[in-house]
């Protein structure tokens, strides 16, 4: 007797009919199988959207767990959540966000004189650049998450490869993970106006904390090599936030 993977209920034929998924096998654990998934359902309404992102937020792992473990339909799929998240994340930051880099990049002295440089010879504000600068950032957000969790996943298969998962799993993590880093730049956005602090945590302390909690609820329960992952991980994350930054200044400074 086949069960569905999602509510155990016994699975007659291609769709279960207590709950609707679709009979799950390994096969679906690849990457061609995971985008076709994607685009079937992309523009359906999905009611369990809400239960998904409390999950996602304050179950660091489970989602990701839940997914490989063929109970799909119960949750919003991981790359349909990201793509969404994205746009949100846009269309928001240009309004609620406004400044948001502001002090970044006042920390990037070098940075400082080149802005200094442009901006007194074209004869403009330095709160133009700004506005400028973060209409750059947040229109090429999705660009900049698509590289990221490319290679985010490249390095987690590096790092589990003794696990000998499929990529499409490393790939589902990723997703997670960087659909809850954009939920926390959003709430940073939000609680920018109570000081330079609330970077520091929802940039920096929050997804640090998220991504070993998230790494030993999903590969490995060894706390050295949760914290060693994690360390790594962020090292990977934070020089491309950097190096994002700054590219993205040099890019708006060429353009004005």
């Amino acid at each position: 007797m086949t069960l569905c993977t999602n509510c155990n209920a016994e699975l007659n034929g291609t769709y279960c009919s207590n709950c609707g998924q679709k009979k799950f096998s390994q096969h679906d654990l690849t990457i061609s199988k995971f985008i076709l998934n994607f685009f079937e359902d992309f523009f359906k309404f999905d009611s369990n959207v809400f239960r998904t992102v409390r999950y996602l937020l304050f179950r660091p792992g489970f989602l990701s767990n839940e997914y490989i473990k063929g109970r799909i339909a119960s949750y919003v799929k991981p790359l349909k959540l990201f793509i969404f998240t994205c746009i949100i994340t846009v269309f928001l930051g240009q309004y609620i966000a406004k400044n948001d880099y502001t002090f970044p990049l006042d920390d990037f002295t070098f940075f400082q004189q080149e802005v200094d440089q442009v901006t007194k010879e074209k004869n403009i504000s330095k709160e133009i650049f700004i506005e400028k600068f973060n209409t750059n950032y947040f229109s090429k957000i999705p660009f900049y998450f698509l590289i990221i969790v490319v290679v985010f996943t490249l390095m987690l298969s590096l790092i589990f490869i003794k696990q000998k998962r499929v990529m499409a799993e490393h790939l589902i993590f990723s997703l997670h993970f960087y659909t809850a880093c954009l939920i926390f730049s959003l709430i940073d956005s939000v609680f920018d106006k109570l000081g330079d602090f609330t970077f520091y945590i929802f940039f920096l302390i929050v997804p640090f904390l998220y991504l070993y909690f998230s790494i030993r609820n999903f590969y490995t329960k060894k706390i050295i090599a949760s914290i060693a992952a994690t360390i790594f991980l962020c090292l990977i994350y934070f020089l491309i936030q950097y190096y994002w930054i700054i590219l993205t200044g040099y890019i708006t400074l060429h353009l004005i």
